[in-house]
């Protein structure tokens, strides 16, 4: 089983802890997650089933975008100040 199939198991457990203590409250302490949380994973489950709950790959975001340009013009063997000291 891959990380990812556990998961979506893990989560999908809460919405069926909840519907078997018929509270969402009791169940995220039980699972150790905010309420807030909780009613997240729940609706998600409820609107796109099990593949709601699947982790996402986030994109990258530039902090510094002016680093960002910079450092994709430097050459590929990098800087090498040695070479630029005068003797």
């Amino acid at each position: 089983m891959s990380t990812r199939e556990k998961l979506i198991k893990a989560r999908l457990s809460m919405p069926a802890l909840a519907e078997q203590l018929k509270s969402v409250s009791p169940a995220c302490q039980r699972a150790g997650i905010s309420r807030t949380r909780g009613y997240e994973v729940k609706y998600a489950s409820e609107k796109y089933g099990a593949e709601g709950l699947a982790p996402v790959a986030r994109r990258f975001v530039a902090l510094y975008p002016a680093l960002t340009r910079w450092a994709s013009r430097v050459p590929p063997f990098g800087l090498n100040f040695g070479q630029c000291r005068s003797t």
